[in-house]
């Protein structure tokens, strides 16, 4: 997920497998994002997203938890969440976050 992030506080809501939940995408970037929330998925699992970029509209899309904050100790403990990495080919996104990062 390396490159470039922009820093957001995008509203979002998430599902897995066992889980769904709500929170805000903190940051993010052409491979991946980074999501602020009580409520994590495992490490592993796949994800559908919903939320809407600013001047885009709505965005669904799929993603894998790539790590997740409670593994991190007290430090991460304080901002909880986890990061996911793109695994599908949403063009919507993709351009996006491409206007984003001009």
């Amino acid at each position: 997920m390396a490159g470039e992030r922009i820093r957001t506080s995008i509203p979002v809501e998430f599902e897995g497998l066992e889980i769904s939940g709500s929170g805000l995408i903190q940051n993010l970037s052409k491979g991946g994002l980074f999501v602020g929330s009580r409520t994590i998925p495992s490490q592993g699992e796949p994800v559908s997203l919903q939320f809407e970029l600013p001047g885009t509209g709505e965005i669904s899309m799929m993603a894998m938890v790539w790590w997740t904050t409670d593994e991190g100790g007290e430090a991460m403990a304080n901002n909880p969440g986890f990061g996911l990495r793109v695994i599908d080919e949403n063009q919507h996104y993709a351009m996006a976050v491409g206007e984003l990062l001009v």
